[in-house]
C-alpha cells in the first residue's frame, strides 16, 4: 500500500518524532501501517484526525503540501530538520529567489525601519519574494514594503493559519495570500502557538530563503535563532551595522564581530552575491504638495496650513504618501518627503 496524504499528515500527528524522522519512515518504509509497526505505534485514531485536518483545509481554502510533492519547495528539503507537511493559504513564489528579512519586534523607527525599507525595495524589483515570521516589528515592515512594491512575499507562521493574532496580523496574512503571496505554517488550520513552535517556525524561514538577512536585533531572540539555522544550512547570513548606541544593534553588531555574518552595506551586496541583477530604481516625482514642503521636516499642522486643510485631512494624506513610500515618518510625529 503506497503512502497517501491521509497517511502521511497521519504521520505527522504522530508525537514524539522529529520531522526528519518522519521523512525517514516515509522513504523506507513502503506504508503508515509498516511505519507505525516499525516504531512500536498504533494508530490510536492517527487516519481519522487526519481525514478532519484534510477537509478542514480544504473548507478555508488551505493548500496542503507533502514532502512526497513535487510542489514541495526544493531549497526547503535540504535543511536538516525540514517539515513533512506544509500548510499553505496562498500561492508559494516557485521561481523567485527568496530573501529572509528578520529582526526585532521592537525595532526602531529612525533606523529599522528605513533600513528594512531601503532594502526591500531593491530585491523586489530585481524579482525577489521577501521571506519573513509575520511577527511585530522587522518581519511586518519587511512584509508591507513587499507589498507596497508589488512584489511576493511569505510569511511563515508558528500558529495554524487559523489562529493567527493579533487581529493586525491576520489582516496582513489575508492581504500576503490575496497579493500573490503565501502564508506557511506546519500545524494544521486551528492549532494555536506554542513556545517551542516559534524558534521551529524560524528553521521554515531559512529552508525557504537563498540569503539571511538580519537588520536589528538585542543580545537575544529569534532573529539570532535564525541567523544560527542559517549557519547550519549554509545560506548566506548578512547582518545591518547599527548604532552602538542602540540595543537593538548589540545582535547584528556581534553576528558582524564573529565573523558569523557579512556585513551589509546596502541591498546590491546580496544581488551581487546570488549573482541577480539589480533594477534601476525608478524615481517618481513627488506629487506638488507634498514638493512645496521642501526638504525639512514638518509635522501635522505645518502640512495642514501649507494644504489649507484639517489636520485630520493632512494625516490621511501623509499616511497615504507614507504607504507610497514618498514620505519617512521620523521620531517626534514629524515628517520629511523622500
Amino acid at each position: 500500500m503506497a503512502w497517501t496524504p491521509t497517511d502521511l499528515v497521519a504521520l505527522s500527528r504522530l508525537g514524539r518524532l522529529e520531522s526528519h524522522d518522519r521523512i525517514g519512515l516515509v522513504t523506507t518504509q513502503p506504508s503508515l501501517e509498516a511505519a507505525l509497526a516499525a516504531i512500536g505505534a498504533a494508530d490510536i485514531g492517527l487516519r481519522d484526525e487526519a481525514e478532519r485536518i484534510l477537509s478542514d483545509a480544504d473548507l478555508h481554502g488551505v493548500q496542503i503540501v507533502t514532502w512526497a510533492d513535487a510542489a514541495y519547495p526544493e531549497l526547503l528539503r535540504q535543511i536538516a530538520n525540514p517539515p513533512l507537511i506544509l500548510y499553505v493559504l496562498g500561492t508559494l513564489p516557485a521561481a523567485q529567489p527568496g530573501i529572509a528579512v528578520v529582526g526585532t519586534r521592537s525595532c526602531t523607527v529612525q533606523y529599522g525601519k528605513p533600513a528594512t525599507e531601503k532594502l526591500v525595495e531593491p530585491w523586489v524589483r530585481a524579482g525577489c519574494s521577501i521571506i519573513s515570521g509575520l511577527a511585530a516589528g522587522i518581519d511586518t515592515l519587511a512584509h508591507e514594503a513587499a507589498l507596497r512594491w508589488k512584489g511576493a512575499t511569505v510569511a511563515v507562521i508558528a500558529s495554524g493559519i487559523g489562529r493567527i493574532t493579533p487581529k493586525s496580523a491576520r489582516a496582513l496574512s489575508e492581504r500576503i495570500a490575496e497579493h500573490g503571496g503565501a502564508v506557511v505554517s506546519e500545524h494544521p488550520f486551528h492549532v494555536a502557538a506554542l513556545p517551542p513552535y516559534f524558534p521551529a517556525r524560524n528553521r521554515i524561514i531559512v529552508g525557504l530563503s537563498k540569503a539571511v538577512v538580519v537588520v536589528e536585533s538585542k543580545d537575544t531572540g529569534g532573529a539570532l535563532i535564525t541567523a544560527a539555522f542559517a549557519t547550519q544550512a549554509q545560506r548566506p547570513l548578512w547582518s545591518v551595522p547599527g548604532p552602538i548606541t542602540s540595543s537593538r544593534s548589540i545582535g547584528t553588531n556581534a553576528l558582524i564581530a564573529a565573523g558569523t555574518a557579512r556585513m551589509l552595506r546596502c541591498a546590491e551586496d546580496v544581488l551581487a552575491d546570488l549573482q541577480i541583477a539589480s533594477e534601476p530604481a525608478v524615481v517618481s516625482p513627488l506629487p506638488a504638495d507634498l514638493e512645496a514642503m521642501g526638504a525639512d521636516a514638518f509635522d501635522v499642522d505645518a502640512a495642514a496650513a501649507r494644504w489649507q486643510t484639517t489636520p485630520s485631512d493632512a494625516s490621511v494624506r501623509l499616511l497615504q504618501y507614507e504607504l507610497s513610500g514618498q514620505v519617512e515618518q521620523l521620531p517626534g510625529a514629524r515628517y520629511r518627503a523622500k
